[in-house]
């Protein structure tokens, strides 16, 4: 995702000034923040695969740690590039997808390599 972020910068050019410049920053560090977001998915579902108890208190210390970041990180270059507000919400929930995915993947992978018990333990 940051290379794809990169190669349309380079196309745009560095010197790029202005909303425009408002927008890419704010673009980049959206996908920043999915990058960082993965990651945070994994752990939610291994927690899940521990036990449901863990899996939903990670889940939800991730949410309420992501939404405010998101935000706080993102909005102010969309809006300062003039994006609707409903806008900057919908880039902040696409970058907040990866938690998903990454949960998902990782409690089903968390369940398809749990160790067989041993039948002496």
């Amino acid at each position: 995702m940051a290379a794809a972020g990169g190669r349309i910068l380079a196309k745009h050019g560095t010197a790029v000034r202005g909303t425009k410049r408002l927008l890419q920053t704010g673009i980049l560090i959206g996908l920043g923040i999915a990058l960082h977001n993965l990651p945070e998915g994994w752990q939610s579902g291994a927690g899940y695969a521990s036990g449901e108890k863990l899996g939903l208190s990670l889940a939800i210390a991730l949410a309420l740690h992501d939404i405010p970041e998101g935000m706080a990180m993102a909005a102010p270059p969309l809006l300062g590039a003039g994006q609707s507000r409903v806008k900057v919400v919908l880039w902040t929930i696409a970058a907040g997808l990866p938690t998903g995915l990454g949960a998902f993947f990782s409690g089903d992978c968390s369940v398809i390599c749990r160790p067989r018990r041993l039948p002496w333990l």
